[in-house]
């Protein structure tokens, strides 16, 4: 089986234990829908929608209309989509697509003079280029398993519709990169390279990037590292916490590179040799590139995600093999954020 099929058969196994959970027929539809089961990945986001209004589920929606060339349905759910996010990013990527194929109803025209913010492009481009790798993965599984002397046909036509995939995936960044163009004259002043936009009354200059630049931490006696770490280490658990309820998530934890483990949760065996580990891949990470902000490593026993929190602080999520990394991330970023305001506050001498 490849990545995806595994992700796939985890997902719907997922559903069946817990079939009112949101955040699994999310995931699940996600999956079918990249997979092309347009029946299935359609009952999983009207299940959802039935609880409640979720964004994804009318993307997913949109996007599956848009795949059956029923343009007008798509369009509806986009109307629905924006009312819930109206600066949704891949929402009006898919509005500018159907433009192509149809007439955008005069209500929606607006909406086509949306140029997103260079921040949000850039933390939409990182988790498609996740997803890119993932789906680039699985062309190259089926390109070698189609490629075999007795091979089932049915390989070749997974083969070439994952193909399929991977170039409308790519017709997605092209669009993305043609709004950054469209971003540095709109939104010319802002900072987005490394991920925040810095707040009224802050400084616009991009983060440090290297170690000379980095605030002066050494100066900070341990005790006084030691008694902020243990004041905001409810907080850290919170958000920590809430990354361990996304699907095959096994565990994750804080650490601060100057003085160690801040805080973990639901890691069972020892930390230690793992965080030497994570230390000596992100020096030869930052060796090769400074603009390092992520790192993943994948296993058949697992994967590890290292995400930098801020430049002293780094973020590491081990999931389940298989898991969806796409959803992962997305998860990751929006957890990272709520860390790095709590970090932020750290004494600098």
């Amino acid at each position: 089986m490849t990545t995806m099929e595994r992700q796939l058969e985890e997902a719907r196994m997922a559903v069946r234990e817990a079939p009112e959970d949101l955040e699994t027929l999310l995931a699940c539809g996600q999956i079918c829908l990249r997979r092309d089961l347009r029946l299935e990945a359609l009952q999983h986001f009207q299940a959802v929608l039935e609880v409640q209004p979720r964004v994804e589920a009318r993307l997913g929606l949109a996007q599956l209309f848009a795949r059956q060339q029923h343009h007008l349905e798509a369009y509806d759910e986009l109307r629905r989509l924006f009312e819930l996010e109206p600066l949704h990013v891949l929402g009006h990527a898919l509005l500018r697509s159907l433009k192509a194929r149809e007439p955008v109803p005069q209500d929606l025209q607006p909406r086509l003079e949306f140029v997103p913010s260079r921040k949000d492009l850039a933390e939409q481009r990182r988790l498609l280029e996740v997803e890119r790798e993932l789906l680039t993965a699985e062309v190259d599984q089926y390109r070698v398993l189609s490629g075999a002397p007795d091979a089932e046909p049915i390989l070749q036509y997974h083969f070439e519709e994952s193909r399929q995939r991977v170039e409308r995936l790519h017709e997605l960044l092209e669009c993305l990169e043609a709004w950054e163009k469209q971003a540095l004259e709109v939104h010319p002043g802002e900072v987005c390279e490394q991920g925040e936009a810095p707040e009224p009354g802050q400084s616009s200059a991009p983060p440090p990037t290297s170690e000379s630049e980095l605030p002066v931490r050494a100066a900070v006696s341990p005790e006084v590292l030691q008694s902020f770490y243990a004041e905001i280490r409810l907080q850290v658990d919170e958000i920590l916490g809430r990354l361990g309820r996304t699907r095959g998530v096994l565990g994750s934890l804080l650490l601060a590179e100057d003085f160690g483990l801040v805080w973990q949760v639901g890691f069972e065996a020892e930390v230690e040799p793992v965080l030497r580990d994570v230390l000596e891949g992100v020096a030869l990470l930052r060796a090769y590139s400074q603009a390092f902000r992520s790192w993943i490593m994948e296993s058949e026993g697992g994967l590890f995600v290292v995400q930098q929190v801020d430049p002293g602080h780094l973020l590491l999520v081990c999931g389940k093999a298989g898991a969806n990394l796409g959803t992962l991330r997305y998860t990751i970023e929006k957890n990272r954020i709520d860390l790095a305001r709590l970090v932020q506050k750290r004494p600098l001498s």
